[in-house]
């Protein structure tokens, strides 16, 4: 008869799902779910691209407008897993990101940052030039950076 001593096992952790950056991501799926994706994608592309010629068609009898970028050309040609995952999640998002090519808003987090790392700046600058820095001073440079980010951008993440 042996001595048996009840160690404390280690909890079991739980791993993150995979991130959709590599083909991994993509062997969980069957064929037929990719081309589900990928039919569902041309469809909304195909729409997309319709809307944008009876807007065409509109504004071109009111008023002539620029050639069209070739932007739309390759839409949908080559997908990156990072382009899907953001389909699958909105499809509009996706749109306005990859049809129109619209920035991702900044959001609070960065806005504030950005503000703070002015205001040292600024901080620094005038200790380098043998000034005395106030708070008022700073406290100006923090809120013009802020306007200039947006404050929207942090009323939204609250």
């Amino acid at each position: 008869m042996g001595l048996t001593f009840d160690l404390p096992q280690p909890r079991p952790t739980i791993a993150p799902p995979p991130r959709p950056s590599n083909a991994r991501f993509w062997a969980e799926y069957r064929v037929e779910q990719l081309r589900a994706i990928q039919d569902k994608i041309a469809t909304v592309i195909e729409a997309k691209a319709r809307n944008i010629d009876l807007e065409m068609e509109a504004s071109a009898e009111a008023a002539p407008a620029p050639a069209p970028t070739g932007r739309n050309e390759t839409l949908g040609g080559i997908l990156s897993p990072s382009q899907a995952n953001l389909f699958l999640n909105c499809s509009a998002k996706w749109w306005f990101k990859y049809g129109l090519g619209l920035p991702d808003p900044r959001g609070g987090n960065a806005c504030r940052g950005t503000a703070v790392h002015k205001t040292v700046e600024r901080w620094f600058r005038l200790q380098l030039a043998g000034n005395a820095a106030t708070v008022d001073d700073m406290g100006e440079v923090y809120d013009d950076a802020l306007g200039r980010c947006g404050r929207r951008d942090l009323v939204r993440q609250r």
